[in-house]
């Protein structure tokens, strides 16, 4: 979250932002939107920053899933899911 809103804050040219936090039996799932500028995703990877590759690191060390939807002068939602230990224990039992 941190590091989407950094992001956010930083890039989006907005000052205002959506988050959504819950948990569910199996996980946590995250959404940080905004209405900003918005950018091309794929073109961010092949940039030098590092603000994109480090959110997809850290979630994957956590075994979880993000996604980036943007689109210039569109906006951009960062959503995460994160699995919970348990939760990844029984699936793996049954």
């Amino acid at each position: 979250m941190q590091a989407a809103l950094t992001n956010a804050l930083k890039h989006s040219g907005v000052r205002s932002f959506e988050v959504s936090l819950h948990g569910t039996t199996y996980g946590i799932h995250l959404t940080v939107r905004d209405n900003g500028v918005g950018f091309d995703p794929d073109n961010a990877l092949k940039s030098d920053g590092i603000g994109i590759i480090s959110m997809r690191e850290r979630v994957r060390f956590v075994n979880g899933t993000i996604s980036i939807d943007s689109r210039i002068n569109g906006g951009t939602t960062v959503a995460v899911d994160v699995p919970l230990a348990h939760a990844m224990a029984t699936s793996q039992t049954a």
